[in-house]
């Protein structure tokens, strides 16, 4: 943390964040107030409640409890959407039961073949006993 001299109440960071979420009503964000690698504060939101603006956030001590006078001023912007390339678990779920069809397919195949191929066997061997 960089000292701000002569204004240690008021420090300005000139900091930015990016989060990208596919589920945002259901992903946290955690703010981290730590000094010399030491968290001393901290608030918590669900990303996708947070507003578009300037917003206030009152900062708890790492007991849970709020802090009197202590509080993180943000501006909270939605940059718009990005494309997800993740396969959503539905996609998952497609991909793997058209994956256990081909290869149930090409196993039923596989024995199909090794059957006719038995089947030609007997042939054979019942031709070499009836010459006998």
């Amino acid at each position: 943390m960089w000292p701000a001299k002569g204004n240690g109440m008021n420090l300005k960071l000139d900091s930015k964040v990016h989060c990208f979420a596919a589920e945002p009503h259901s992903t946290f964000i955690r703010i981290v107030v730590a000094i010399g690698g030491q968290e001393v504060a901290f608030e918590t939101a669900v990303l996708g409640r947070l507003r578009h603006g300037y917003r206030v956030l009152r900062l708890r001590g790492m007991s849970g409890t709020r802090i009197e006078i202590c509080h993180l001023f943000v501006r909270i912007r939605h940059g718009g959407e990005q494309q997800n390339l993740w396969a959503t678990p539905r996609q998952l779920r497609v991909r793997a039961l058209l994956m256990d069809h081909e290869r149930s397919e090409t196993e039923s195949t596989i024995q199909q073949s090794q059957l006719d191929e038995i089947a030609t066997l007997k042939q054979e061997i019942a031709q070499l006993k009836a010459r006998q």
